[in-house]
């Protein structure tokens, strides 16, 4: 075979290999002054503080932007009473948490820009869209699951 071919063939493979690896990286966006998120067009699910600050949003396009950071595969911490707590029903336990600061801790793990509608186990906190699609859900582990992408360090101005 022609080493033109193969070596065609290589970049080729090596383009979709880095495509696939990119796509699903939550993004910061504390070095970019825009949201993933677009409540204009789409509806959104704000969750804010008790001063009104808005602390994370979820549209009904799957994005989600998140004012503090991520921590994935870590107990979340106790609820000082100011955060909002997503627990297993089964067993009590917090599986996630935003906190006050907009940070976002994860029992189990981060999926996001799927780019495809979910369908949510069982207990799961669900966002669907305007036609009852699955966009995100949180599950009974503390997996989230976006359709579009998760935003943290983000400047929500919602």
């Amino acid at each position: 075979m022609d080493k033109r071919i193969v070596l065609g063939i290589m970049f080729i493979l090596l383009l979709v290999f880095i495509t696939f690896i990119i796509q699903g990286a939550p993004y910061d966006c504390s070095a970019d002054p825009r949201n993933m998120t677009n409540c204009t067009t789409y509806g959104c699910f704000i969750i804010k503080a008790s001063n009104g600050s808005s602390m994370a949003v979820i549209d009904s396009g799957g994005f989600m932007d998140i004012k503090g950071s991520y921590t994935e595969s870590v107990t979340p911490p106790a609820s000082n009473g100011n955060d909002l707590v997503f627990k297993n029903a089964s067993t009590g336990n917090n599986v996630t948490l935003i906190d006050a600061n907009g940070s976002l801790y994860l029992l189990g793990t981060v999926t996001d820009d799927a780019q495809a509608y979910c369908t949510a186990p069982a207990g799961s906190f669900v966002i669907e869209d305007t036609s009852g699609n699955c966009v995100a859900y949180i599950n009974a582990s503390g997996d989230l699951f976006l359709r579009g992408r998760l935003c943290y360090g983000s400047n929500i101005n919602v």
